[in-house]
């Protein structure tokens, strides 16, 4: 197969786990000529598993200058490019798409987020100016999208609001590749050491400082695993008296990731109710799951039904610090619980919550995009 499609990304990593682990691998493992293009520190060429990367030299350190100026020089390349396809992963992209199919490319954009959604919880956009950003944001996305071939939405949520809006939507669920980060002579959760991790942006919203308040009450070590948002936000948490009891890894890759599951007891994920967090399908819940460690997670509607129906954790107010402790003290005391959970979660990944089936509706759309006349 010769036919030539392009990842387009301003904001996210050349190694991403959505976007180059496992799309733009999958589909270069059905014959596509995959390139992703991504802005860069410095300018790099390569190719790494069957994927040619394109790192464009970025001239701006600010979001204005990143939307207004560096998004220009990606769109050049992929013209020079003129792949049959662009797959963009990046709201402030959306305004090439007229430019893009005047040259006859077929355009498709993955929504990983609820825009508007998420824009009602960016910290950095000040509390007044949320709400009327949040609807000029979603005017200029629906102007927008009626320009695309089809849309993918990382979950059902993103994928209604879509095609009520009369959107050609196909759902590519961020599952987990169901045997990366398991290994073979894994001890059963319930047989190790009193230690929990958090894997992902580490911020207020996403319950950090209630996990601190929680495992300040237990005897038990946290596994802190991802980047500060903001940056200031880790002076103030060093500061928790519960900060002896961290174990600070950083920004870690896979293969870290999969030591760090293999180590910990417990996996947590007890974000705050935010509008843009209730109805989302966090990855790192299922690379828990998928690493046969039960989850605590937030008392969502969606997620209740998910870790209920697997058996695989317990779910539990996300703002109250003596319930977190609470959900956590129960698999801490109860090593058989721990362990038929932590299986239980990892069977539902290998039956259902895997990237292969939401693989093949990734390659079905681009046919289906490619073969339209």
């Amino acid at each position: 197969m010769d036919i030539e499609i392009c990842h387009l990304t301003s904001v996210h990593r050349p190694d991403d786990i959505r976007i180059f682990l496992k799309e733009c691998r999958s589909l270069s493992s059905q014959g596509y000529k995959v390139h992703l293009v991504y802005l860069a520190e410095e300018p790099f060429q390569g190719e790494v598993d069957g994927v040619q990367l394109t790192g464009i030299k970025r001239t701006s350190k600010s979001r204005f200058g990143r939307v207004l100026v560096d998004g220009n020089q990606l769109v050049k390349h992929v013209l020079k490019l003129k792949p049959a396809l662009v797959h963009m992963h990046d709201p402030e992209l959306l305004r090439f798409v007229p430019q893009l199919k005047q040259t006859g490319i077929r355009v498709i954009f993955d929504a990983h987020e609820d825009l508007p959604l998420q824009v009602m919880g960016k910290h950095y956009i000040p509390k007044l100016i949320r709400r009327p950003v949040s609807e000029l944001v979603s005017a200029l996305e629906s102007h927008y999208i009626f320009k695309l071939d089809a849309l993918v939405a990382a979950t059902p949520s993103i994928q209604d609001k879509f095609e009520k809006q009369g959107v050609h939507t196909v759902c590519v669920r961020n599952f987990p590749l169901s045997d990366e980060l398991v290994s073979a002579d894994s001890m059963p959760a319930g047989k190790r050491v009193h230690e929990i991790c958090y894997i992902g942006g580490i911020m207020r919203s996403r319950g950090i400082v209630t996990l601190l308040d929680a495992i300040e009450l237990l005897p038990v070590r946290l596994h802190l695993c991802g980047s500060y948002s903001p940056a200031g936000l880790r002076d103030e948490l060093v500061q928790h008296p519960a900060w002896g009891k961290v174990i600070e890894h950083g920004f870690i890759n896979r293969e870290g990731i999969r030591s760090v599951l293999d180590t910990c007891r417990i996996g947590m994920v007890t974000l705050h109710p935010q509008v843009n967090y209730i109805e989302s399908l966090p990855i790192k819940l299922f690379e828990y799951m998928s690493a046969g460690i039960p989850v605590i997670a937030s008392d969502f509607p969606l997620w209740r039904t998910i870790i209920g129906d697997a058996a695989c954790g317990v779910c539990t107010n996300p703002t109250d610090a003596f319930a977190v402790a609470g959900a956590i003290r129960t698999l801490l005391e109860d090593d058989e619980l721990c362990s038929r959970m932590g299986s239980n979660g990892r069977r539902a990944v290998q039956a259902e919550y895997n990237w292969n089936q939401e693989a093949q509706q990734l390659i079905g759309l681009y046919e289906e995009v490619l073969n339209k006349t």
